[in-house]
C-alpha cells in the first residue's frame, strides 16, 4: 500500500493512516497491524468498518429522550414544583434533580408569574 493511498483514506481509517504515515516502508507490517489494533476497531484486516450506532446506543438515546419528555411533562403539570414532579414520576427528589441537571432542564421555565 502506498503512502498516497493512506492519505486518501481509501481503505484505512484516518487515525491509522496518520500513525502509518511516519512508519518505515516496506518493513512496516508490524506497525500496520499495531495501528489496526490501536485504532479502536475502525480498521479490521485492512477494511474500514462503518461506524453505526449499536443497539445499546440507540436504546440509551431513546431512554434519555423519554426521560427528558417525562420530566418536562411532570414539571409542566406541577408548574415547576420539583418535589411534586418527583412524586408524580415516582422517583426520589435527588434523582429528579440530577436528571434535570443532566438534561439542562430548569424548573423556572415552568413556573407561572
Amino acid at each position: 500500500m502506498s503512502r498516497d493511498r493512506l492519505r486518501e483514506g481509501s481503505r484505512v481509517a484516518a487515525p491509522s493512516a496518520f500513525r502509518l504515515d511516519g512508519a518505515h516502508w516496506p518493513e512496516n507490517c508490524g506497525s500496520y497491524y499495531g495501528a489496526m489494533r490501536r485504532d479502536g476497531g475502525n480498521l479490521v484486516r485492512g477494511v474500514r468498518m462503518e461506524t453505526r450506532p449499536s443497539l445499546r446506543d440507540i436504546a440509551d438515546r431513546a431512554t434519555a429522550e423519554a426521560e427528558r419528555q417525562a420530566i418536562r411533562v411532570a414539571l409542566q403539570a406541577t408548574r415547576g414544583n420539583r418535589s411534586e414532579a418527583a412524586r408524580l414520576l415516582r422517583v426520589d427528589y435527588k434523582t429528579l434533580y440530577l436528571k434535570m441537571k443532566r438534561y439542562s432542564i430548569k424548573a423556572e421555565e415552568f413556573r407561572t408569574s
